[in-house]
């Protein structure tokens, strides 16, 4: 599998046909009160990568190297609009929405063709910097490869200047995102949007 960029999401990750009803797909996402503010006062938010930064600290290089890539890949199904750093994460199933005391829960609906899907259980993976074996055979190959290396995880090689091969395994393998969201089960689909809009927002 190519590390080069040249697959990105299957169609049927970009808005699941099944899931669309008159060309959108019903969301919902979790996000603090000052999104909510900012639809209201300017219509739209987007995220800006310093909010990754300020909300994970020491760990934020992992999670901005795995959602640098995902960009990348979004931005090959989806146009990237001007200001927009990082998508917006959605869920089709609503108990992952759950608001928490900081934050509130945006029940929407998004049109199809801004909108990306994908399995949450694999994008879990990527955010901790994790291969993505096509099999268990495949994933111990790998492991025994990092071992032969002296490399204790994915992780310590992306991190690192050196290990120029594992690396680009490690980023080939998360191209399995791509296609996760055909036949995945409801309760498990994500999905990102490059900004919410006020006029996607459902009354609750």
């Amino acid at each position: 599998m190519s590390s080069g960029g040249a697959r990105s999401f299957a169609p049927a990750s970009v808005a699941r046909p099944d899931l669309v009803v008159d060309g959108h797909v019903e969301m919902w996402a979790v996000q603090p009160p000052v999104v909510l503010d900012a639809l209201e006062r300017d219509g739209s938010s987007m995220v800006r990568m310093s909010y990754i930064d300020k909300k994970y600290g020491e760990t934020a290089w992992s999670f901005k190297t795995a959602y640098a890539w995902f960009s990348r890949e979004f931005a090959r199904a989806v146009e990237r609009p001007e200001g927009a750093e990082s998508p917006v994460w959605l869920y089709r199933d609503s108990s992952w929405a759950a608001a928490g005391q900081d934050c509130v829960t945006l029940h929407l609906l998004i049109p199809a063709q801004e909108l990306v899907m994908f399995d949450l259980r694999p994008w879990t993976r990527i955010l901790s910097l994790e291969y993505l074996g096509q099999d268990e055979r495949d994933e111990d190959a790998f492991a025994a490869e990092l071992a032969r290396q002296g490399v204790s995880s994915p992780a310590e090689a992306l991190r690192s200047s050196f290990y120029p091969l594992v690396k680009r395994g490690v980023i080939a393998s998360w191209e399995r995102l791509l296609t996760s969201a055909d036949g995945c089960p409801e309760t498990y689909l994500q999905g990102g949007v490059w900004c919410l809009k006020k006029e996607w927002l459902l009354p609750e």
